[in-house]
This record gives structure tokens, sequence and C-alpha cells, in this order.
């Protein structure tokens, strides 16, 4: 709102609901079209996010817009989202939330990890973890995740613990797990456990696999993986290298960052610093 009030006492003109259908060079600037209605522009900024969250508007169409110009776009993928996972060992387990460590694996190799939360849904995981490793594994195959149970114990401690209570004749082996990790998901782990054993539950404790299937549609990504090829885009200004005064910004460009702010700080810093360096060129010009 306080940009709006700004720029409404500098008698900036805003249009809303309108759809960029095309843009094309003209002498001394462009032409920018919306249906059959155009506006000249000197500048234009292009800052119409990826493809994420279509009920914004962001559903990806707008990329041909810069592809006009000769700039390329990357494959797209909907990334800190949800991922979809074989729910044989799940089963039961939705809307139950842990405390882990996870990391995401493709072709035997680790990807990444990431703590925090990990919820378990019919369809697979979601949580501030997965959120974190969801980038990593777009358009990998044969992806899993490890998920790690009690991060904050080593696995001796683990199993030291597990040492104890299996010792402990009031408690029945499908209650083993009870007050350390949720009934039910301690429930889940036994069953994966390769024996009674300690050091087998603690195994399957801090090595519980779940076997990737994809991730949710971009209805549900908070942010787009992939874009416009970042090689084409002076980064000291974000104005095209294709085409002179034409800049992009923020989400429509291939980068992506974690959860935790990143994206909306690239937006913001990019869009300012595009914004900059169109003001120090009038300066310039006079």
């Amino acid at each position: 709102d306080i940009i709006r009030f700004c720029l409404a006492h500098r008698g900036c003109v805003i249009e809303t609901g309108k759809k960029v259908t095309k843009i094309s060079k003209v002498e001394n600037g462009f032409c920018v079209f919306e249906g059959k209605e155009k506006f000249f522009a000197k500048n234009v900024i292009m800052a119409t996010g990826g493809k994420a969250a279509k009920q914004f508007g962001t559903d990806g169409t707008s990329y041909v817009l810069a592809e006009t110009f000769g700039h390329k776009t990357t494959e797209l993928y909907p990334s800190l989202v949800q991922l979809k996972t074989e729910t044989e060992n799940i089963k039961g387990l939705k809307g139950l939330k842990e405390n882990v460590c996870i990391t995401a694996f493709a072709s035997s190799k680790p990807l990444k990890s990431a703590s925090g939360d990990l919820l378990f849904t019919d369809f697979g995981v979601s949580g501030s973890c997965v959120f974190q490793v969801s980038a990593s594994v777009a358009g990998k195959k044969d992806g899993y995740l490890i998920v790690e149970f009690l991060p904050e114990l080593s696995f001796s401690e683990t199993e030291s613990i597990l040492e104890e209570r299996l010792n402990k004749p009031y408690i029945k082996k499908e209650d083993l797990l009870c007050g350390i990790l949720n009934k039910k998901v301690g429930q889940a782990v036994l069953k994966v456990a390769k024996s009674f054993t300690a050091n087998d539950i603690a195994y399957a404790i801090k090595n519980f696999k779940l076997k990737l299937k994809g991730s949710l549609d971009f209805n549900y990504a908070q942010v787009t993986r992939g874009g416009i090829k970042t090689d084409s885009v002076n980064p000291n200004s974000y104005q095209s290298k294709l085409a002179k005064n034409f800049y992009i910004v923020g989400e429509a460009l291939d980068i992506d960052g974690d959860c935790g702010g990143y994206n909306l700080t690239f937006a913001f810093v990019s869009g300012i610093t595009a914004a900059k360096d169109i003001k120090n060129k009038e300066v310039k010009n006079g």
C-alpha cells in the first residue's frame, strides 16, 4: 500500500486488469500490446513471476514475451512444493508431524539435506524440510528420501536408549518407541526394521526410506525452478543483453532459492537494481 501511495503521489499511471500479449521494439522504445490496446514505453521491466501459483496470474505464459527478443527458457519444475512418495510404509500417518533431518537422493547420490518439520500426507510428505529439498529432486529419476528421526541423538545414543527399553518387560513390542516418537510413526518405523534388535531399530529410525514418485504440480508450488536463462541478462542491471532497455527481474529468471524469504529478497533486489539503472540513465541523458 505504501508503494501505491508513493506512485499515486508522483502521478504514475497504473493499469490493472491488463494482460500483456506482445512487446515489440519500436523507435526509441517499445510498444506493449494488451489485446488491441497498446502502450508506448522507453523502458520495459518484465516482473511477471514464473509458473507457480497460477491463481495469482503467474501461469507461465509470460515467458514468450522475452523469447520474442531471442531469450531462451529452461525446463520448468515446481519448487518449494510437497513431494509424492510411495505410501505403503506411511499409511495412517496423515496429519502427523515430526522434527527430522532428511536427505534427498537420486541414483544413490545425496543431493541436499535439510532439517525441520516433516508432515505426513495421504500422497507423501510435506513440511519445511521437504520444501527445502524439493528443488534438488526436480526432474530427477530414481529419487528417494532418507528420513532421520531423532536427529538430536547420535546413532549410539539412540541404540543405547532402545537397549534399555528392550529390557523392560512392561513395554510391549509395538509400544517400544512410544514416548520417543509419535505412537503411529513409531509403529511404522518398527515395521521396516530388519529385526527387533536395538541396532536394527536404531538404523530404521535414522534411515527411514521413502521412494519418490514426483511432486505436486505448479498449483501447489511456492516457486518455479527454471526460467529465462541468466546468461542473456546483465547481472549488474538485469538489462537484457539481447534488447536494450528491456529488463527481466525476479522469478521470471532461472533463479530459485531456499525457503525462508530468499526468493522474495531476490525479487525485491533485482527489481530495485533494474529501476536504479533506468533512473541513472535518465539522469545521465538529462
